[in-house]
């Protein structure tokens, strides 16, 4: 089996080799340069400094001419940090000598200067997912090393379908998703899955607020557009607080979410990406434990598509010669080439998008990733032999309906279970390192590497890399693997990973209400759970709120015994409340009287604030469509509401009230509210987003608002309308 894998990266490396020299070198000067629109700790860089490492150890290739080339790569002296910069650091590569340049890759730069790529002296391979990229390329100079935006929203639409979803809500922050989103409401329609509303918003407050909406909904699936790593965090937290168990889609959950939900709490996040090192095929497994060798921490989509486009190039080279035109052709004319993430064919489609693969992969619950399905140009790849390095073949995946679960029995990488109740995970290889976090006896983790002895072995654990002992895990090793996984050394830094603080440090990492929202007068629990984030025990703690509904305010708390480090622990904190609210930021507090020594900043972190809301139960919930003069009954069958545009009145019937809300969103609006606010028998001139609260003719509260307006003929509304009775 050694030499199986040996040969295949040698496949790897070699069956793509070529390199020939640009025009712009000098005399005798066997070097291509290939430019950079970035740092070179980028992702992307690292994935083309890995593949240009690889190609120049093995000596270089012979190009067309006859001539034997190694690479370099350029990078622009200073960051690119407006969208003004691009022109001039594309024009200083290709003066250097660049035959092509790979970047830039964020969209809010990109987007405002498409022209400016496409008037580049060089070809531009960038990893920017806008479907309009190419719209402005007149001159075919443009290419995409990632698969476009719509296939990504393809590709999770159909997974999620596969899955049962039959609903869903769409969250966008920020203005940078926009494509996006929209693309995914024209994919939706060819698909049974109900979109019950969008949220748009740039401050993560606003869509928060949104949060028991969904809950009440009861939802499928949430698919959620961030570039916010702490936002995405806070909205997922909250979703998961209220009680909601649905499927939790980011688009770049990969990037954002691995290692900032830790604890468990990343289980049911699906991501969509170019690639995940969570991908089991060998050629996925041999660039992951190469990639980790040299630089010490996984890699993300952008490194495998760096990595990928580089040997690319490099065919191209090779077949095509190093001449600028030659490359661009070369590059539009890329067929039968599959690579670390698939099928390279650009010339199989209308643009020139060098890859049309995507993963979908599901976050573990210590922050690791796992691919789920794989979907090529927007079709489930099934399962399959791998492919050969060069051989058109497609990437095996699991099926579509594969349950979101743990590691299977029979892994195909090298694998450790462990056998201890609790395992500490190590910044470094030996019991001198301190602790980073802490695993369960059971849990299976694929090896990214060794030690030089075999006594410590390297995984991926909460978005992180991290060493635990050899004795103490039993070891999954297919074919003898484990003696070609990378050695790394002590000194190999891991991104991501520092030093725990030397004292206790107690924090409140989520809070989970049960029921979700809820009833005055009836019983309820709040779990919260504690995690020790320092390096020493905890001893004797109190976790405490106060519940704040209306104008009482109620204590209520709990005192725990001892924590250690990197260990959690939950409270419950039970209480019955008379009254319904919303309270926006609920503070719990750890270590509320200050008991444990926290060290000089400990005490800082004790509070966590979260939405509490405490309503009556709902009789029916629903949106509507309210035609213009002709009564409209809420509920219970007799007509409560007339809009009469004779006079520009929303009219109420039988008795019912109706009055205007300022200041308070739909989903906060609660039952006391309704009684509390002004009524009347009517409201004059309704407005686009105005809320209302009303009674019944029958005498039942509610709330409403207005969603759209067709002028003098109907008005959309979403409403609820309370039970008075409390039922426990």
């Amino acid at each position: 089996m050694r030499r199986t894998l040996c040969g295949l990266i040698l496949i790897v490396t070699l069956i793509l080799l070529g390199i020939a020299q640009a025009d712009t070198n000098a005399q005798g000067e066997n070097i291509l340069r290939v430019g950079y629109a970035g740092q070179p700790d980028d992702d992307m860089a690292r994935g083309m400094t890995l593949a240009a490492q690889q190609v120049n150890s093995a000596g270089g290739v012979t190009a067309p001419d006859d001539r034997d080339y190694t690479y370099e790569i350029l990078y622009p002296e200073t960051p690119i940090t407006d969208p003004a910069d691009i022109g001039g650091v594309l024009t200083s590569l290709a003066n250097s000598g660049a035959i092509a340049i790979f970047g830039p890759n964020d969209p809010e730069l990109v987007n405002p200067v498409i022209p400016v790529l496409t008037n580049a002296q060089v070809p531009v391979l960038t990893g920017v997912t806008n479907d309009a990229l190419f719209s402005q390329d007149e001159n075919n100079n443009i290419f995409r090393a990632v698969p476009p935006e719509r296939l990504y929203g393809l590709a999770m639409v159909d997974y999620l379908a596969n899955q049962g979803a039959q609903s869903l809500v769409i969250v966008r922050q920020g203005v940078a998703w926009n494509d996006a989103v929209t693309g995914l409401r024209f994919t939706l329609q060819d698909y049974q899955l109900t979109t019950e509303f969008i949220i748009e918003v740039e401050e993560i407050e606003d869509a928060l607020l949104r949060v028991s909406e969904i809950g009440a909904l009861e939802v499928d699936a949430v698919i959620m557009y961030s570039s916010s790593a702490e936002d995405s965090a806070s909205f997922f937290g909250a979703l998961r607080g209220i009680g909601w168990t649905g499927i939790f889609v980011h688009r770049t959950a990969q990037e954002l979410l691995s290692g900032t939900i830790t604890n468990g709490s990343t289980e049911g996040i699906i991501g969509a990406a170019t690639w995940t090192y969570g991908a089991e095929d060998t050629l996925s497994r041999t660039f992951v434990a190469q990639y980790v060798a040299e630089f010490g921490n996984v890699p993300g989509p952008l490194a495998a598509a760096g990595y990928d486009m580089f040997f690319a190039l490099n065919r191209v080279i090779r077949d095509n010669g190093p001449e600028v035109a030659a490359v661009r052709t070369g590059l539009a004319g890329l067929s039968g080439l599959t690579l670390v993430r698939g099928e390279i064919n650009p010339a199989g489609g209308p643009e020139s998008d060098m890859s049309r693969t995507v993963y979908i992969y599901a976050l573990t619950g210590k922050g690791g990733a796992r691919a789920v399905a794989v979907y090529s140009n927007g079709i489930l790849v099934e399962e399959g032999e791998e492919p050969v390095a060069g051989d058109p073949t497609s990437t095996p995946s699991p099926t579509a309906t594969e349950e979101v679960v743990g590691p299977t029995a029979t892994p195909q990488n090298v694998t450790i279970t462990v056998d201890v109740p609790t395992l500490n995970v190590r910044s470094g290889p030996g019991t001198e390192f301190p602790v980073i976090t802490q695993i369960n006896e059971g849990e299976q983790y694929p090896v990214a590497g060794r030690s030089q002895d075999f006594l410590w072995y390297l995984i991926q654990v909460e978005g992180r890399l991290g060493w635990v002992s050899a004795d103490l895990v039993t070891v999954f090793d297919p074919g003898g693997l484990l003696a070609l996984l990378p050695i790394i050394s002590a000194a190999t830094p891991t991104v991501g990973v520092t030093a725990a603080p030397q004292s206790a440090d107690l924090i409140i990492n989520n809070v989970t209400l049960n029921p979700a929202v809820p009833q005055p007068g009836c019983q309820f629990t709040a779990t919260v759970t504690v995690l020790n984030q320092g390096a020493s025990a905890a001893g004797f703690f109190g976790v405490a709120t106060t519940f704040i509904p209306g104008n009482q305010a109620t204590f209520t708390g709990t005192n725990l015994q001892g924590l250690g480090p990197n260990a959690t622990i939950t409270a419950q904190l039970t209480q019955t409340i008379n009254q319904s609210a919303y309270v926006p930021g609920l503070a719990y507090v750890v270590d509320i009287n200050n008991e444990v020594n926290e060290g000089q900043n400990g005490e800082a972190n004790n509070t966590f604030n979260a939405p509490f809301k405490i309503d009556k139960p709902v009789l029916q919930t629903a949106t509507a469509t309210v035609n213009a003069n002709t009564p409209f009954d809420f509920f219970g069958g007799t007509p409560d509401m007339n809009w009469n545009t004779s006079n520009s009145n929303l009219e109420m019937q039988g008795g019912g009230q109706i009055g205007l809300v300022s200041n308070t969103p739909y989903e906060n609006v609660h039952y006391d509210q309704v009684a509390s606010t002004t009524k009347d028998n009517s409201h004059f001139n309704p407005q686009v987003n105005q809320v209302l609260v009303f009674t019944t003719a029958e005498g039942n509260r509610g709330v409403m608002k207005i969603d759209a307006i067709n002028p003098g003929t109907s008005m959309t509304i979403t409403y609820r309308v309370y039970n008075d009775s409390s039922t426990c």
